[in-house]
């Protein structure tokens, strides 16, 4: 977890499922029902893993009588029931699991698992020629293959700061190649005419996440 107190800025934590000696057990009906829609219980855990991760966040950071009630919907900016100032995100990728707050700007969080792909037919699809070029020029295969991560949990992390999701366009995102190629860890950049601070936390060598926040937070 990132040390300082929330009211300084953004905070996040990560967390893998199999280390947590901890059963997770739906919040609420609605977390429930969700769950339930899930075929494979390690499916379900990871689902409820994360929504825990986010819990224990707030309850750290901002202390709630009773168990935080998070309400989430589809591609578009989730909330803390009862504290609609607080910002926060989360996010999952098998048994790992990040999440983020701030009480003074927009945050968006993305977390993915390390995993060889074929990244040509995506990058197509989601990236610029720019950004392509930087991820095809990183370097050996894995250097490809991680700049291929960070670019992507970067766009992520900004349409979820913007409150949009994928629904956003991942086109629409701009990121540095100084930040895909690994070259900076941490980048202010321009979304929308707005200023965002892109930081890549460490999730260990299996995974890499990105966090995108902004001192505004009508964004």
């Amino acid at each position: 977890m990132r040390g300082g107190s929330v009211a300084a800025g953004p905070v996040w934590a990560i967390s893998d499922r199999r280390d947590v000696q901890h059963s997770f057990e739906p919040a609420d009906e609605a977390e429930k029902a969700r769950a339930s829609k899930l075929r494979r219980s390690d499916d379900a855990a990871d689902f409820l893993h994360a929504r825990w991760l986010m819990r224990q966040l707030i309850q750290q950071q901002r202390p709630q009588p009773g168990t935080p009630v998070l309400q989430s919907y589809d591609d578009a900016r989730p909330e803390l029931v009862g504290a609609p100032e607080l910002a926060i995100s989360w996010s999952k990728s098998g048994s790992i699991a990040a999440a983020a707050l701030s009480e003074v700007s927009r945050i968006g969080i993305d977390i993915e698992r390390l995993i060889p792909r074929e990244t040509s037919a995506i990058l197509s699809m989601t990236a610029s020629p720019a950004e392509s070029d930087a991820v095809i020029s990183a370097g050996t295969e894995l250097a490809q293959l991680a700049a291929f991560y960070r670019l992507w949990t970067a766009k992520e992390a900004v349409l979820k700061c913007r409150g949009e999701g994928l629904r956003g366009g991942a086109k629409s995102v701009e990121i540095p190649s100084e930040f895909i190629r690994g070259r900076l860890d941490e980048i202010e950049t321009k979304d929308r005419g707005l200023s965002l601070m892109l930081t890549v936390i460490d999730a260990g060598p299996d995974a890499v996440c990105t966090a995108a926040f902004s001192a505004q937070k009508s964004i």
